[in-house]
């Protein structure tokens, strides 16, 4: 005998639905009580410094907004998005693209622009 197609695609269903399962369990598990992370020493002194960094710039922009010197702050954030095009420029030799450098522009014109009032 043979199977109708909707009691065939009703059977394949909970096959499917087993197999895509909530997300939480495809999750890694837990590393046991005596289990220590490893990182390179390296990655490490990176990640802690990183981390020093962002604390210290959050740090310094709520300063600066309680002593009434919003405008600088202001001004400083808004070259945010330059600062990682410079640490590539330097670090890591990256090339100035057209496209870069209209950003850097942009940047020290808004900079500028902001100063000015």
């Amino acid at each position: 005998m043979r199977e109708s197609p909707s009691s065939t695609s009703a059977s394949r269903r909970p096959a499917r639905a087993a197999a895509c399962g909530p997300s939480w369990r495809a999750a890694p598990q837990r590393p046991s009580p005596g289990h220590r992370l490893r990182l390179p020493p390296r990655l490490l002194i990176g990640s802690a410094a990183t981390g020093a960094g962002a604390a210290l710039g959050l740090a310094l922009y709520l300063l600066a907004t309680r002593e009434q010197l919003l405008a600088v702050a202001v001004v400083l954030a808004s070259l945010y998005p330059a600062i990682p095009v410079l640490l590539g420029l330097l670090l890591l030799k990256e090339r100035l693209t057209p496209l870069r450098t209209a950003g850097l522009l942009g940047a020290v014109l808004a900079t500028v622009l902001l100063s000015l009032g």
